[in-house]
């Protein structure tokens, strides 16, 4: 299992995400330094829309307990059911 989350300036593929899954999207904050550090490095062209490429962070599983600590601390998170 992966997780796919977002770039902070492109929702599109959240929701795309949410429309076949049904899940919810999680919106978590990051500081620059620490998103370079542990996240940049899982970035992937997704695709293009627009005529700008839409990046992806695929999140192995292995490192979902790291990333769910950002959650725990984020003021703003979203469900939609």
């Amino acid at each position: 299992m992966e997780i796919a989350t977002l770039r902070p300036d492109d929702r599109s593929i959240a929701e795309e995400f949410n429309q076949s899954y049904k899940e919810g999207i999680l919106e978590v904050s990051i500081n620059q330094a620490t998103y370079n550090h542990y996240f940049k490095p899982l970035e992937y062209r997704y695709d293009e829309k627009d005529s700008r490429d839409r990046i992806e962070v695929v999140v192995p599983q292995a490192c979902f307990q790291f990333s769910t600590n950002f959650h725990e601390s984020s003021s703003h998170s979203e469900h939609h059911g």
